[in-house]
């Protein structure tokens, strides 16, 4: 870490291929990684019926943005620049969180399972606590809860002091988003399922948020989080203008999420525009050739 450390307060203001190219790999996060994708496997293997592949590729893509997000340049340079831990936790929350709840863990569990293994299973689910916090407005509150509660209080300057805080944060941030978004993608089945009108207003209800937060970082005209006032300046940049680019960054997530909920909406609309033109074509099919309005001519 000492030669990292040393290596980056040599080169000033990090490019993208240095992001990329400056990887610091953590037992826990490849450890947890792999484990989660050897376990995907084999309830694929065990399901004895073919899985969506569409299924199969959010999940390997959550992973991926997962560990690009935590062991490379991104997190190496995310304890220097407050601009840069703003794009990793957007990256875990509004793209890795997403796509590992569109790869349906629960339901390849349930169909992997049998006997008492899959009893156990549905109980658990089934359980008054999992049935707490599965309920959209405990998962929205959850989220909303922890991306306010840790960018707002002093346990953002704290994770950055101590390590083991810092990974129980992204522990935390992945965990209430993958709920979150569980809702929204409607891929597993929750024991409360939102609609399709209660799913753009639960993702709008998310944005305000965001905006605090960036709105929070850009106006003021000190350094909130202290930690990077020494980190930020050995790389010959100004603290207060890192901070009010990582504020912009979380509008950049509001302005996301917005554009998430627009395609929502969108193919929200056309899918009912389908089953309205199949109902009547069904409609259509089921009047006898020679009758018109229901009459014969």
């Amino acid at each position: 870490m000492t030669v990292v450390a040393s290596s980056i307060a040599a080169t000033g203001t990090p490019s993208v291929g240095r992001l990329l190219t400056s990887w610091q790999p953590t037992t826990a996060v490849l450890g947890g990684c792999a484990m989660a994708a050897g376990l995907y496997a084999l309830a694929i293997a065990r399901r004895g019926r073919p899985w969506p592949a569409r299924r199969i590729v959010a999940f390997v893509s959550g992973l991926a943005v997962v560990i690009v997000s935590l062991d490379s340049g991104v997190d190496v340079y995310s304890e220097r620049l407050a601009s840069l831990h703003m794009v990793q936790h957007l990256a875990l929350t509004i793209v890795a969180a997403p796509l590992l709840a569109l790869s349906a863990p629960l339901t390849l569990a349930l169909g992997a399972t049998c006997g008492t293994t899959r009893a156990k299973l549905v109980r658990i689910v089934g359980s008054a606590p999992v049935g707490a916090i599965s309920r959209p407005l405990s998962s929205w509150l959850l989220f909303v809860g922890v991306i306010l509660g840790w960018h707002l209080s002093p346990l953002y300057d704290l994770s950055l002091r101590h390590p083991l805080l810092h990974e129980v944060e992204h522990l935390v941030l992945l965990t209430t988003a993958v709920l979150f978004w569980a809702q929204v993608v409607g891929a597993d089945p929750l024991p409360h399922r939102l609609g399709a009108v209660a799913r753009l207003l639960y993702l709008l209800a998310m944005m305000p948020a965001m905006s605090v937060i960036g709105l929070w970082l850009v106006v003021s005209r000190t350094v909130r989080y202290s930690a990077y006032l020494t980190p930020t300046r050995t790389l010959g940049l100004s603290p207060l203008r890192d901070q009010h680019i990582a504020g912009v960054i979380m509008w950049g997530g509001d302005a996301l999420l917005g554009a998430i909920t627009l395609m929502i909406a969108c193919g929200t609309l056309l899918h009912e525009e389908r089953r309205a033109a199949a109902r009547d074509a069904y409609g259509t099919r089921r009047v006898a050739p020679g009758v018109i309005g229901g009459a014969p001519r």
